[in-house]
């Protein structure tokens, strides 16, 4: 990554790690939101405050079906925790109720674990999520049984995902196919108007995914990605304000945003789906800008 990438990145990170840190009080975000405390709790080098995120994790109310198990556990499990304390190997659903980043995300987690059955039944979703929803590179957003939908924010995600997949294995045949993925991905990211198809169009997680994705894929693969990587980092930055706050849909409307307005309408506010919740997204971009910044 050259110089102007890395300092702007740098200037994002380190302005939203402050908005961040003057949220977080007592291992809690103001708002209600799935994985918020424990993405957070990955990036920063506060060892009192992760102790604190840790300890509100494990009083959380985990019952809600659409809690988010994949991410929480993805992270637990990075942080060091122990598996007997925080259970980081239970899901509560089947995977393939669930969509391709989703699915990849807890193969990461059973490669991970060092248990040969679990290593075994994450080769298997790997390659059922692989072989059933990527075409020609291009990673589909969906469950493996339902229609294929075009989203470039989500199959930068799930590029990001099978990146990490390779790390983890070394595997070739995931190696080609994470190659495929960063292709269409450097494709799809020449222009700004593309991250406005899709699911999750103009939602901060794309960006974040596709930012570390191409560096992982400049890293390791030798896929220079410099010009798409600064076209995405000038977009977050023109919507980032002084405080460090960055919305959670890229729109002009949300840039003027507080906590109130977000507990006030929920997730009824423009550009966002049902499951959205502002800390979250705040916390995967800051967690993944962070893995961008180590990199290099």
């Amino acid at each position: 990554m050259e110089k102007k990438s890395s300092q702007l990145l740098k200037e994002i990170y380190n302005k939203l790690d402050n908005f961040l840190l003057s949220k977080i009080k007592k291992g809690k975000f103001p708002l209600k939101n799935y994985y918020g405390e424990i993405f957070f709790a990955g990036a920063i080098k506060n060892n009192k405050i992760k102790k604190e995120i840790l300890s509100y994790y494990k009083k959380r109310d985990k019952s809600d079906i659409d809690f988010h198990w994949e991410f929480n556990n993805y992270l637990l499990q990075q942080l060091g925790v122990s598996e007997e304390e925080y259970n980081y190997l239970y899901f509560n659903r089947p995977f393939y109720k669930k969509v391709t980043n989703w699915m990849f995300m807890r193969s990461l987690v059973y490669l991970r674990s060092k248990k040969t059955l679990k290593i075994l039944q994450g080769h298997l979703i790997i390659l059922l999520a692989i072989f059933l929803n990527q075409r020609k590179g291009i990673l589909y957003d969906n469950r493996i049984y339902k229609r294929k939908e075009y989203s470039v924010q989500y199959h930068a995600f799930a590029t990001l995902m099978l990146g990490e997949i390779f790390l983890e294995t070394k595997n070739k045949f995931y190696k080609k196919r994470f190659e495929s993925a960063i292709i269409q991905l450097k494709k799809m990211s020449k222009t700004i108007k593309n991250f406005s198809v899709g699911r999750g169009k103009r939602q901060i997680f794309g960006y974040a995914s596709a930012i570390y994705a191409l560096t992982l894929g400049e890293k390791f693969l030798l896929i220079n990605s410099e010009k798409e990587i600064l076209i995405l980092l000038k977009e977050l930055k023109k919507y980032q304000r002084k405080d460090g706050f960055i919305p959670l849909c890229l729109t002009k409307e949300e840039l003027k945003f507080e906590d109130e307005d977000y507990k006030k309408l929920g997730a009824n506010i423009r550009g966002w789906e049902s499951y959205n919740r502002f800390y979250d997204y705040e916390a995967f971009l800051y967690y993944y800008l962070r893995k961008t910044l180590k990199i290099f």
